[in-house]
């Protein structure tokens, strides 16, 4: 049977309009950015995600009622989920399209880089970490909704990690000791994202001390000291 410009009923193949073309076109552009820069996406909104995904059972956390916290608040933290788990999936296989684009919001005047992860790498999917592997502290469980105050304790994160722990996810955490602890508590670690955090020497030799599996550390407007 010919293969050549014949629908499936033998006729003439429909002829393809030029929008479609435009669009088709504009679909292959946007897929074909494998690392970088999509400007035509538009970012992922699911708030909800935080009842769908419990928080860490280890942690002392308070479950609010997502509405109580300031406009806003919510979808800014599950965009910083998606960059954690955009980073782990990323370094579980760098062939993957990874991508982010920038938007305007309201409650901060100013563009946001946004990553743009697949719906199977996000939290609790398909090929994020396994639970059991993970310690991810990025939740609206941990901050108090009226004062925008942290409820991760440094004890509550040591305590959290052992030797399963391949990837670590930590918000806000001003104490380095117990940071630097709960690194050198995990096992073979290969993720490490750190956002708002304190960085001391002790710290980095904790992480240096993982280095033979780290496959990757991403720092997000922490705070170094000497």
């Amino acid at each position: 049977s010919s293969r050549g410009g014949r629908g499936r009923g033998g006729g003439a193949a429909e002829p393809v309009s030029s929008s479609d073309q435009t669009s088709s076109a504009k679909k292959a552009k946007i897929e074909d950015i494998r690392f970088g820069y999509a400007a035509d996406v538009e970012p992922v909104q699911d708030e909800a995600m935080f009842d769908r995904c419990p928080c860490n059972e280890y942690f002392n956390g308070e479950r609010t009622a997502l509405d109580r916290f300031p406009a806003g608040f919510v979808h800014l933290l599950q965009r910083l989920s998606d960059m954690c788990h955009t980073v782990a999936a990323f370094c579980a296989d760098p062939k993957r399209c990874v991508r982010y684009t920038a938007k305007l919001y309201r409650s901060s005047g100013w563009k946001s880089v946004v990553w743009l992860p697949e719906e199977e790498w996000r939290a609790n999917a398909q090929l994020s970490p396994r639970p059991e592997c993970l310690v991810d502290t990025v939740h609206t469980d941990l901050v108090n909704p009226f004062t925008g105050e942290n409820l991760l304790t440094g004890e509550d994160l040591n305590q959290a990690c052992n030797s399963k722990t391949t990837h670590l996810f930590v918000n806000a955490l001003d104490d380095e000791n117990a940071l630097a602890n709960a690194i050198s508590k995990c096992g073979p670690l290969k993720v490490v994202v750190l956002l708002e955090s304190r960085i001391g020497p002790n710290v980095l030799d904790a992480l240096k001390s993982k280095a033979t599996t780290l496959f990757g550390l991403h720092l997000h407007m922490c705070t170094v000291t000497t």
